[in-house]
This record gives C-alpha cells, structure tokens and sequence, in this order.
C-alpha cells in the first residue's frame, strides 16, 4: 500500500491538508481532527480503537488523489456586465453566479463562511439565495471542511444536488472521503496560492483595532469601493470607534502584516502558509474540480486588450472547465458572462496554478512561535526588516495631498473661472 507520503504513517505535517476525510471514513471512530498550537487540524489516532485496517490510508488524498480531468476541456478569461455580481465578488462571481443556479433548481451549496466573532472559517451549507452573502469573497484563511464532510454524503445520497466550491485539496480530501462518484455532485476548484491558520487572522484584526483605536467588524479580504480590481487583495472593514461613529476603511495588502507574509512580501516567499502548502501536489495541470475559478493575474501582457478600461476595475476571471459536468454547469450561467477562449498554454501561466516545492522559510517558525507573545505588526516588521506602519502612514499622506491637488484644481476651474490642467 502506497502510504509513504500520509501524514497517518510518518506524523510528517507537510503530508496532511486536514481535510479529514480519515477521520470520517473511519467506522471504529479512531481518529479526530485535533488543533494544534498554530490553529491548524491534523488527526489523532485512538490506538485502542484503532484496527489498523487501512481504511484512513486509502482515504487519505495525499496518498490517493482522484483529479478529475477529461480531454474535452475548455480555458477562459471572462468578464461580467452585471454589477450585482462584480460588485460584491472578489473578481467577477462566478460562483455566485453558480450558487443562484443549483439553488434556483432545489439543490444545495457548500462554501466557506467567516465568523466574525471567532474568526475562524469553516464550510457550511446553504440552500437559500440571501444565504449565498455568507459564503462571498475571499477569505485565505483555512476554512474547516471535515465537519460537513458527513453531511455532503447525506445529502448525495438522499438525491439533492450539491455544488461544493473548496481549495483543490479540498476537493480533494472530499472525493477521497465519499469514494463514490455522484452524478448529482458538482464541484468547482479555486486557484489557491495556500491558506494560514486563523489565529493570523485574529491578530491581524487586534492590530487595526489598536490603529484606529476602535472596535473592527465587517472585515473583508477584498474590495472594490475605492481601489479597482487590478490593484489585487484590499483589506477593509468597519471600525467604530469610542464616540460610537463608524468609518469604513479601504487598506490595500502591502500595508497589511498578514498580507505582506502572505503575498506581497516583494521577495517571493510566503511566510505564513500551513506547512503542506509548501510542498501543495494539487497544484497543477490536472484539476479536482469540474471547474476551476480564480484571478487571471500574469496575463494582462498578452491580452492588453481585455484587461483594460473597466474590466481591470470589475474583474477579469479565469475559467478551466474540466469536465463534462463542469460543461453543464457553465452553461447554466454562459449568458451572464462575456467569455474570451484561451490555449491551454495561454491559460496555465500564474504560479498558484503550477507544481511548487518551496522552501519553507526559517521565519516561519518564529512567527507562528511568538504570535500570541509580541505584537503582531512588530513581529512582522522584525522579521520581514521593513516598517509596515510607516509604509502605510506614507500612503494616507500621498493619497491626501493627491485629493487635495485634485479638489484645488477643480475649485480653480469651476468657481474661479480658468483651467489648470496645463499647468503645475
């Protein structure tokens, strides 16, 4: 049996995603989904339930991964029209878009939802359309899927159509725990760079708290308020502070302790990633879901075209459509989309949709080590050498003389009577 690489065999926790899919195909009840000291699951063997029969082993999508793809696939960039669908969406909605479809036909969605008061994310179901808020945007942080794993089946089995959107190792973990194909389950893969634990997040949250001196609610990864889609991941919230007065705020990611280790830490490495996203085996060419949906990033250079004007403010999305079932899917909402074919070499140019093995960074240790002992933005900014609050200070002082210039000028123009624009 081929179970060198699971976690269950060597304790390795780059071999373990935490689906759970082991811990919910076990019949004995020998295994559960524990947290450890980072905020990430991994299971936990019973020995004195545990029979030893493999089961865990042949489960595990690590071990045994399932992709999905078949020779009739499609590749596309695509744009939307529709603001109801832009303008709430991390990119354009196309799984909002697909949600509204399978709800609209008496079937049922799975998707990650954030609460706001732990922060924590995890997987739930949905089968109503003003539930589908719950589920929008991106969040990064690991959402817990083994939880509804059970229910996903129950679901299958009692006839109801499922749409399941996940990272692919989820999808993954999924099809590893149901072992049987269902005709009435759809699943759609996100382009996924990697996730971090939750306690990140619930720092990151402390640290603008301790900013704006105030309370922080609706936060959100992503937003198109002020800055357009083009400008990547924009942290905003809510912040109320002690005069009871709330102020939303639009923050883009390099200002971001959380984001700087994630993304934008201007030297390629992630610092804060779950360990088997290092070494993630579900990046690739061959895809879990029926569909694959994320941002088009490294791909405006060979389509000027389309990323231009308004798209690059709404959102320009990259479709894989992988399967015959993710064929039926897409034609549920074709019409609301504009969609542009791509080669397959033209579509498979990011990172995040290719194989890595990345080094994982010694500072990693040392920030997920000291989290809960140090300030947050202060351990980013020892660690990373840079001076994030400063950097971010900097940018509300550009950005109001930008305002001021640009106000001063039309003042000039409209109430003084001359035009400015040809001078300065």
């Amino acid at each position: 049996m081929p179970d060198q690489h699971s976690y269950l065999s060597n304790k390795e926790k780059k071999n373990c995603t935490g689906c759970g899919a082991c811990s919910f195909v076990c019949k004995h009840h020998a295994i559960d989904m524990r947290e450890d000291i980072e905020g990430f699951f991994f299971p936990d063997i019973n020995k004195n339930l545990c029979t030893r029969c493999g089961l865990c082993i042949k489960s595990c999508p690590i071990a045994f991964s399932q992709q999905n793809t078949k020779d009739n696939r499609e590749f596309y960039l695509a744009t939307t029209p529709i603001s109801e669908y832009f303008s709430k969406s991390a990119t354009i909605g196309v799984c909002t878009m697909l949600a509204e479809s399978i709800i609209n036909t008496g079937g049922v969605v799975y998707g990650a939802w954030l609460d706001e008061t732990t922060l924590k994310c995890k997987h739930i179901c949905i089968s109503t359309l003003p539930d589908i808020e719950k589920i929008r945007n991106s969040k990064y942080t690991q959402s817990e899927i083994h939880q509804c794993l059970r229910d996903v089946e129950n679901n299958l089995k009692s006839g109801k159509t499922v749409l399941f959107v996940g990272t692919p190792c989820q999808i993954a973990g999924l099809k590893s725990f149901l072992f049987h194909a269902y005709n009435n389950l759809y699943t759609i893969d996100l382009i996924c760079h990697g996730v971090y634990s939750y306690k990140i997040l619930q720092e990151e949250v402390k640290y603008w708290g301790k900013i704006y001196n105030g309370v922080i609610n609706n936060f959100r990864f992503r937003s198109k308020r002020v800055y357009p889609w083009e400008r990547g991941g924009v942290i905003n919230f809510d912040v109320t502070n002690k005069k009871n007065k709330v102020e939303h705020i639009e923050i883009l990611g390099s200002y971001s302790p959380t984001y700087r280790c994630y993304a934008y830490s201007g030297n390629g490495i992630n610092y804060n990633l779950r360990l088997s996203c290092y070494h993630c085996q579900f990046r690739a060419e061959e895809r879990y879901g029926d569909i694959t949906v994320g941002d088009s990033w490294f791909m405006k250079k060979n389509f000027p075209e389309i990323f231009s004007g308004e798209n690059n403010r709404n959102g320009i999305s990259l479709l894989l459509i992988n399967t015959s079932k993710g064929h039926d899917i897409m034609n549920m909402i074709s019409q609301k989309l504009n969609l542009f074919k791509l080669e397959k070499s033209q579509a498979f140019v990011q990172p995040a949709l290719l194989p890595t093995n990345r080094v994982i960074p010694v500072e990693r240790a040392e920030l997920y080590g000291k989290l809960l002992k140090e300030d947050y933005g202060e351990l980013v900014n020892r660690l990373l050498g840079i001076d994030i609050r400063m950097l971010y200070k900097k940018s509300i002082s550009h950005s109001r003389e930008s305002k001021f210039k640009k106000l001063k000028k039309i003042v000039k123009k409209h109430v003084l009577g001359y035009d400015t624009s040809n001078k300065e």
